[in-house]
């Protein structure tokens, strides 16, 4: 896995990295990032940013 030392504890890492990942359409990667940092310490409204992102990968869903 991509790393950076000290970041792994970091939700907006993974979102980051998996938002990468998206726009490179590696999708399962992706969803694994979003599902990484959305179990990480996050408001409701970040998380809920992250879920609307995490839908976007599933099959049927938007991308954008």
């Amino acid at each position: 896995m991509d790393e950076i030392s000290g970041l792994a504890a970091y939700p907006w890492w993974h979102a980051t990295r998996a938002e990468l990942l998206r726009r490179l359409d590696r999708r399962t990667e992706a969803a694994d990032a979003y599902e990484r940092a959305l179990a990480l310490e996050l408001n409701e409204p970040q998380a809920d940013h992250l879920r609307r992102r995490l839908v976007t990968l599933s099959p049927g869903g938007r991308s954008g």
